[in-house]
């Protein structure tokens, strides 16, 4: 059984901590284009996480991350990933949901079934601790979140 912790601000101090900064930040590094059906390239894979990140859709990000990625963070709050997502998007105003939905990949490196995406950290992405990188792997036709090494 996982740990309870009282209070939403436990919970996402706690997520927000080494998961985040090791997961996230070095996940959402990797994204690149082509592979896959023309429908799912690293960008938009990104882009789709991203979103449902800073939207508390946790169901749907989680389903964007490697099961390592997945396992860390809930392992790290004492949550399922997706209540973890919640918690994170807690935090986030309108406008920095709005930031989110409009931040744009600026550039990917891809090396086979392995991405790195570039975009420019707006204010939400910095609260759910994203760096302007992140590295994805392709899995079943879509781009994973994965973890920054590895």
């Amino acid at each position: 059984m996982p740990p309870t912790l009282t209070g939403s601000a436990s919970i996402v101090r706690r997520v927000r901590s080494r998961s985040l900064a090791i997961l996230l930040a070095g996940t959402l590094a990797a994204a690149g284009c082509g592979g896959g059906s023309s429908k799912h390239t690293p960008a938009s894979d990104w882009h789709t996480a991203a979103v449902a990140m800073a939207t508390a859709d946790g169901t749907t990000a989680c389903s964007y991350f490697t099961a390592s990625v997945s396992n860390e963070l809930a392992s790290s709050s004492g949550l399922s990933c997706a209540d973890a997502v919640k918690e994170l998007a807690k935090p986030l105003t309108a406008s920095d949901r709005a930031g989110v939905e409009a931040v744009k990949v600026t550039a990917v490196a891809r090396s086979g079934a392995n991405a790195t995406v570039q975009y420019p950290v707006t204010p939400g992405l910095r609260k759910m601790q994203f760096t302007g990188r992140s590295r994805l792997v392709q899995s079943g036709g879509r781009w994973l979140i994965a973890p920054r090494s590895g």
